[in-house]
């Protein structure tokens, strides 16, 4: 291997260790292509002295086939940069954490930029960098709330929360037509521009449902006829800001994917799954629904009201599968005298079945927990080799 590129595939170990790897074999150089659609930024220590670049899925195809074919040569001009579209811009990053909090809380609140992210970087590494993580997404949300505090300096901690969160913008999953969980995206990609002329707050922002029991429902005669279902009540406080006029609202519900991280043979999986399975023909009753007997509303210049709403879990989610629901609230907004509507939202979330009896650790069957040895990453049977 001494002296050629190695060209590897995403997975089975870490990036620095495949840079390691080549590194020690020879190699002066290592192109590692994606194992899922769209790009990828690798990061690898500054004590391997070979450069490590990342590609695409596609183009990683194209340089195995090329190398099928026949020797092929690596060219890369000094100096010379080419800017391109993200394949995943605008969605949420495979990499990205998943919620909820293990007190079933809705995390994340909200999204922000972190994906292939072109920021500065240390002078002596090349002053700029494509880069990924929190460590992008967390200074743009630092930024939008230094700008919201900088616009409405009167605004507390929670007043800041609510008006991001609300303002959030939904993302929709390309691949179901529905929106992406709010257990994934929060309640959007974050918009700092409508949260600071935002007239209106909603508290909770967000309803986290826990557990929800099967029973009829109660409180709302209309919903009687839906039987036994799995439900949840919950009120929302809403506060027109403006003092001068007074604002008409309307909600309506866009449900999102349903989400779990179990297969259906009952083990874990590290990609999540999706309900429902087959999106080319949905019914209604296959995705949360959300019922309110006060959906229309007036408000006043400076007053509050109150909107209860009663949201019902999709049907076909099997209790087993440990299967988390949700979406979002849509509340249409408009003040007296003006022609445009706005929109925020409220994202909701529960856990279909009851969390007191899920599995904490995994089967015996699985190996784990399990001792292992650090430099052979095997592990550990027999404690009298420690």
């Amino acid at each position: 291997m001494s002296g050629k590129i190695v060209v590897v595939k995403r997975g089975g170990c870490t990036f620095n260790e495949k840079a390691t790897y080549a590194y020690t074999a020879g190699a002066i150089g290592v192109i590692c292509y994606n194992n899922v659609a769209g790009d990828m930024s690798p990061a690898v220590s500054n004590s391997v002295p070979i450069p490590f670049v990342g590609i695409s899925d596609d183009d990683g195809k194209h340089v195995t086939d090329t190398l099928a074919a026949g020797k092929a040569t690596v060219k890369a001009p000094k100096g010379a940069r080419e800017i391109s579209p993200s394949k995943t811009g605008g969605q949420i990053s495979l990499f990205s954490s998943i919620g909820p909090s293990a007190e079933l809380d809705m995390v994340p609140l909200i999204s922000a930029p972190g994906g292939n992210i072109w920021s500065t970087y240390p002078q002596k590494l090349g002053s700029y960098a494509s880069l990924s993580g929190t460590s992008m997404a967390t200074p743009y949300i630092s930024g939008t709330v230094a700008l919201l505090k900088q616009a409405r300096p009167d605004l507390d901690v929670r007043a800041i929360t609510r008006l991001l969160v609300s303002n959030g913008k939904p993302i929709t999953d390309p691949a179901t037509g529905l929106k992406t969980t709010p257990f994934m995206s929060g309640a959007g990609l974050v918009n700092i521009y409508d949260a600071i002329k935002s007239r209106v707050q909603f508290d909770p922002p967000v309803l986290s449902l826990n557990d929800s029991k099967i029973s009829h429902i109660q409180g709302y005669s209309k919903l009687e006829s839906l039987g036994s279902v799995r439900w949840a009540a919950r009120t929302i406080s809403i506060h027109n800001t403006d003092c001068k006029k007074s604002l008409h609202l309307s909600l309506s519900n866009a449900a999102a994917n349903s989400l779990s991280m179990i297969l259906a043979n009952g083990s874990f999986s590290y990609s999540p799954r999706t309900w429902p399975a087959d999106t080319s023909s949905v019914s209604e009753d296959t995705l949360p629904q959300v019922y309110s007997p006060n959906a229309e509303k007036t408000i006043g210049p400076g007053k509050s009201c109150s909107v209860t709403v009663f949201i019902v879990a999709p049907k076909g989610l099997k209790d087993l599968e440990s299967w988390y629901y949700g979406g979002f609230i849509n509340f249409t907004l408009q003040w007296d005298g003006e022609k445009t509507t706005s929109t925020q939202v409220v994202s909701y979330g529960g856990y279909n079945g009851d969390s007191t009896i899920q599995d904490v650790l995994s089967p015996p069957s699985d190996g784990l927990p399990a001792l292992v040895d650090t430099v052979t990453g095997e592990p550990v049977n027999d404690l009298s080799t420690l």
